[in-house]
């Protein structure tokens, strides 16, 4: 976890929007109500462990940071979840915070938002060969090569994820964000989906887009 603080750190260092970051486990949230969190993972995965897999050892995790949280930090302190099953856990951290406002909790899919546009930009694909595959499973062949996770693109597009949040993006433009469905889009509502939105500290899911069968599936 101080690997990925460190790399968050000396990629953005030029960048005077991060004031700073500080490293906490579990269970030692300092009392100064602290204004954001990122749960990132608590146990790496390696190459022989799925996510469903690490889902057993996950759960006490995100309990114990979810009751942290209610505890010490700010009733509207913003969370970023990123630990795998993201959206899952992002789930459970609501059920365990009550007290923190819904919009507040999100997790991480600007990760393969991130991915996607890095495909794109050096070949052309369509979108019924081997693209989504490509994306779908990039993780597991990171962690294949390295026989680790993909720390350095994580700690990075976590960054990318929160600036966009708190400082906005630029009009007409979109990202990806794991957010409670309201919905929209024929998702559940009351689910943690990736959908996309436009944000100025305040996301909001863009509305009035064409989706057919093909990208459902």
């Amino acid at each position: 976890m101080r690997f990925t603080a460190l790399i968050n750190q000396k990629c953005h260092v030029k960048n005077k929007d991060l004031d700073g970051i500080y490293v906490f486990d579990r269970d030692t949230f300092s009392e100064d109500d602290t204004m954001g969190d990122v749960s990132v993972d608590l146990q790496p995965l390696y190459a022989a462990v799925k996510a469903q897999e690490a889902m057993g050892d996950e759960l006490g995790n995100v309990q114990s940071q979810a009751s942290a949280l209610e505890k010490c930090a700010a009733k509207d302190v913003k969370v970023l979840v990123v630990a795998n099953p993201a959206k899952t856990n992002a789930l459970i951290l609501k059920n365990f915070a009550p007290s923190i406002p819904d919009k507040n909790i999100t997790c991480l899919t600007k990760l393969d938002h991130n991915r996607v546009l890095g495909q794109i930009s050096k070949s052309t694909w369509t979108l019924n060969g081997p693209f989504v595959s490509t994306i779908q499973h990039c993780g597991a062949a990171i962690i294949k090569e390295r026989k680790l996770s993909s720390a350095l693109s994580t700690a990075s597009s976590a960054y990318d994820h929160i600036c966009d949040w708190v400082l906005g993006i630029p009009k007409g433009t979109w990202v990806s964000m794991g957010v409670l469905s309201d919905g929209s889009y024929k998702v559940p509502k009351g689910v943690i989906y990736s959908l996309l939105t436009c944000a100025n500290w305040e996301w909001s899911i863009v509305q009035g887009l064409s989706i057919d069968g093909f990208s459902r599936t």
